[in-house]
């Protein structure tokens, strides 16, 4: 997997732990399964996951450990209609079988 490092263009608003600390997320991420949209009042979230994690919830197995689900947020109204609101990523922390909220990243304004 590929990363790119942003840095210089998002402020970092929190981070736990996990492979993305440090500002670095997957670039290839919309190469990825486009799991599902959410609308939520003026704001569009792209749910991406790995391709083999589907693969394995379709062989009736659990998502594997280190699975990574991102979050794109575009703004749906207004003049900033269609652009980048923020990013967050998720991933399965072996131990707790639940999803840790690893980072999030706003657009600085």
């Amino acid at each position: 997997m590929k990363f790119v490092n942003l840095s210089k263009k998002f402020t970092i608003l929190s981070v736990f732990f996990g492979v993305l600390a440090f500002g670095q997320f997957p670039d290839d991420f919309r190469l990825w399964v486009h799991y599902n949209d959410f609308e939520r009042g003026d704001v569009l979230e792209r749910m991406y996951i790995q391709k083999e994690a589907i693969k394995a919830v379709k062989n009736g197995q659990n998502l594997p450990d280190q699975t990574i689900i991102m979050l794109e947020e575009l703004y749906t109204q207004g003049a900033k209609k269609g652009e980048v609101r923020r990013y967050i990523a998720m991933q399965k922390i072996i131990k707790s079988g639940n999803f840790m909220h690893l980072m999030q990243i706003n657009l600085q304004i």
